[in-house]
């Protein structure tokens, strides 16, 4: 599995350089671009339909583990500097990375790797480093190997790795459940299902047989309660399945891998 932030300082001219000297940050809200219409295709831009109400293309919307923290992160990767500078921002968590359209394929990976996307979940840094590498060779093939990107290419290469990021988070985390469920302890007393009527007072008797002997041997009841392991194969299955189930609701036409 494998933006231009555009500040305007409203000041007095005799009272500018002051100001200007006084700022020490930014907001968030004022940091984040207002105008998409040079991310993207003409063709999706110039569409209502495919729209956002905030003008971005509605397939930057996704159901995902953390996907709007890291969707806002990712727009503050800009190419050009705002003309603040790049300032610190006030929200915690939150900063700018610059990464012009020039750039070379190491340099792109480098940001990438080295941007705050998805850092809450520890992802190995050769992880990172693959997965970014994978995207810009990717979309250097579809620009033809130009050397400087135009702006929905260079936007295209930010999505793709955020978008590769957020899928793998949201695979872990639902490997984890789908095995957490896997292992949960089938006790060895219980009943197989069976056809003939059921007589309540032998089930209650049975019932309470069962209680009686988890009660007095430690050894059965720990051997009722001890949750199986799950061996390669079995976690082959359970990652294949979250893959595909997850491609499958995202709309994408992606291929599971293995689990490592």
């Amino acid at each position: 599995m494998l933006a231009t932030a555009q500040t305007t300082i409203h000041t007095f001219p005799e009272f500018q350089p002051h100001f200007r000297t006084s700022i020490k940050h930014i907001s968030l809200q004022d940091a984040l671009p207002r105008d998409f219409s040079d991310m993207y295709a003409p063709e999706v831009v110039n569409d209502p339909s495919v729209l956002l109400a905030s003008g971005r293309p509605i397939f930057t919307q996704r159901e995902l583990i953390d996907w709007t923290k890291n969707d806002i992160r990712s727009l503050l990767i800009v190419c050009t500097k705002p003309d603040h500078g790049l300032l610190p921002i006030s929200t915690p968590g939150f900063r700018y990375m610059y990464l012009p359209l020039d750039s070379t394929d190491e340099e792109i990976i480098a940001t990438l790797v080295q941007s705050d996307l998805y850092r809450e979940h520890g992802f190995d840094p050769s992880f990172l480093r693959q997965t970014a590498q994978y995207t810009v060779e990717a979309a250097r093939m579809r620009a033809d190997n130009a050397k400087v990107l135009t702006k929905p290419q260079w936007r295209n290469i930010i999505e793709n790795y955020l978008l590769n990021l957020g899928c793998e988070a949201q695979c872990r985390a639902d490997f984890k459940r789908a095995c957490h469920m896997a292992k949960q302890p089938k006790s060895k007393l219980a009943r197989a299902p069976s056809l003939e009527p059921i007589d309540e007072h032998k089930s209650l008797s049975s019932s309470l047989l069962r209680q009686a002997l988890l009660n007095t041997s430690p050894e059965l009841k720990a051997a009722s309660l001890k949750k199986r392991k799950l061996n390669k194969s079995e976690k082959q299955q359970i990652w294949v399945k979250v893959q595909t189930e997850l491609y499958s609701r995202l709309g994408l036409n992606w291929a599971a891998d293995d689990f490592n």
